[in-house]
């Protein structure tokens, strides 16, 4: 179940990053790249925590 959940959050900040350059092109300003980069670099820390072994 965690790999599945891993895999959505890695699917899910691909997805983040390519709508904001396919919507707005490539920022020119580092304002611009927070909101999605953001999200997308949450995701997939997300996603690593859920791969990374547990003892």
């Amino acid at each position: 179940m965690r790999v599945v959940l891993a895999i959505l959050c890695f699917v899910g900040a691909i997805s983040l990053i390519l709508h904001q350059y396919i919507t707005w092109g490539i920022p020119w300003s580092w304002s611009d790249v927070l909101h999605h980069e953001n999200a997308a670099l949450f995701l997939i820390a997300l996603g690593i925590g859920l791969l990374w072994p547990r003892k």
